[in-house]
């Protein structure tokens, strides 16, 4: 009879537990919420891989700089960089079919300008800056790391477009 009471209280103790990772399990994957800030933007991290773009928005097989593979909705984009970072960054920018738009200069400030108007999605490419003796500069998976950690990434939490009124009335 006693066994029984502990098992059947291991029981409860169990499924309560099963019960709350799964709730956390949830509220991680859809409580995103809270990471909106007070003017209504995200940080993102988009993944970085080593390789570049050319002036033309097109991949680029290079050793020297880290770009985004994949295109983000960029709308709101603001991006800050580390007080102290040894990297600057690009912005490239392309429209609703991934057609390239334009780019803009290497910097290591802020950005908090308005996106082209046209502007769907972006990609980064991040330049790191090598030592002059560096012959052929390349960049290993640690390096990769700390040269992500140093720009911060924030778009809008809502990425829809605002379509405008355009109709006119006559009478």
């Amino acid at each position: 009879m006693y066994k029984k009471r502990i098992s059947k209280t291991w029981n409860v103790v169990l499924i309560i537990l099963g019960v709350l990772l799964i709730a956390g399990i949830f509220m991680g994957l859809f409580g995103s919420d809270s990471k909106v800030d007070k003017d209504g933007k995200v940080e993102i991290n988009p993944s970085f891989e080593v390789g570049g773009l050319t002036s033309y928005g097109k991949y680029e097989d290079v050793e020297d700089r880290l770009y985004t593979k994949e295109a983000f909705k960029c709308k709101g984009l603001q991006i800050k960089v580390d007080f102290d970072a040894d990297i600057e960054y690009e912005i490239y920018f392309y429209d609703e079919d991934e057609n390239f738009i334009s780019k803009t200069e290497a910097t290591d400030s802020a950005y908090k300008e308005d996106v082209p108007e046209t502007a769907v999605y972006a990609r980064i490419v991040i330049v790191p800056e090598f030592d002059t003796d560096d012959v052929e500069p390349s960049i290993n998976l640690v390096e990769k790391l700390e040269y992500v950690k140093q720009i911060q990434i924030k778009v809008d939490n809502n990425q829809e477009k605002k379509v405008e009124d355009t109709e006119t009335t006559t009478e």
